[in-house]
């Protein structure tokens, strides 16, 4: 009798410890531990990635649910690595299903970005000396389905891309581009605007060089 209640002790607390055990293969790590919280369940990245920054939620795809936008990068960053955006669509029964990933809306990743920081890999360290001694990207904003890239090519210059999402192709395309001026108080003034009319410019084919 005591040997069948030991037994049946050793079930129940290996069904316990195995419900309470972790999904190994769902990395959910967190550069910052608030970010833990924000994360719904079962959102996972691949090995050696970490989660640093979440957006706030909006309906990219207009159909009346809040998706997600997650930046991630690799957990043992190093200059050369590149940040990415993922983001998820909420259906109506409040699952979120990763659509799409961007690799190249952020610069590529230094330590450091001054002119007095050198680089052995002679590649990376061209790179690094055309983004003139500072980080280029001031902001990526999402506001439903439109998404605007903030870019400070120079100290004073402000160019600002403005796409828009299309759900049928699932890609965001330009519409427009402001150039602005910064003076000695800070304030900008438009100098120039350009607007992509009926050309279809897809967001994948934005690149710093074409800034810088």
């Amino acid at each position: 009798m005591k040997k069948c209640i030991i037994l049946i002790y050793l079930m129940v607390f290996n069904w316990i410890v195995f419900c309470q055990t972790p999904d190994n293969n769902c990395n959910r790590v967190v550069r910052y531990k608030a970010l833990s919280k924000k994360l719904p369940k079962n959102i996972c990245i691949e090995k050696g990635l970490e989660f640093s920054l979440i957006y706030s939620p909006t309906d990219i795809n207009n159909d009346g649910y809040l998706d997600l936008i997650v930046q991630v990068r690799h957990a043992n960053i190093k200059d050369g690595d590149t940040l990415r955006l993922l983001v998820y669509f909420q259906d109506k029964n409040g699952n979120y299903a990763n659509q799409i990933e961007l690799k190249n809306l952020f610069p590529i990743y230094f330590n450091d970005y001054s002119l007095n920081y050198s680089i052995k890999d002679s590649k990376l360290d061209n790179i690094q000396g055309s983004y003139g001694g500072a980080y280029p990207l001031k902001s990526i904003d999402f506001n439903k389905d439109q998404l605007i890239i903030h870019l400070m090519p120079s100290m004073t210059d402000h160019c600002y891309l403005y796409y828009r999402f299309d759900a049928l192709l699932s890609d965001w395309f330009l519409e427009k581009t402001i150039y602005k001026e910064q003076d000695v108080a800070g304030k900008e003034r438009e100098i120039r605007r350009e607007d992509s009319g009926n050309s279809k410019i897809s967001i994948k084919k934005f690149t710093y060089s074409d800034f810088l």
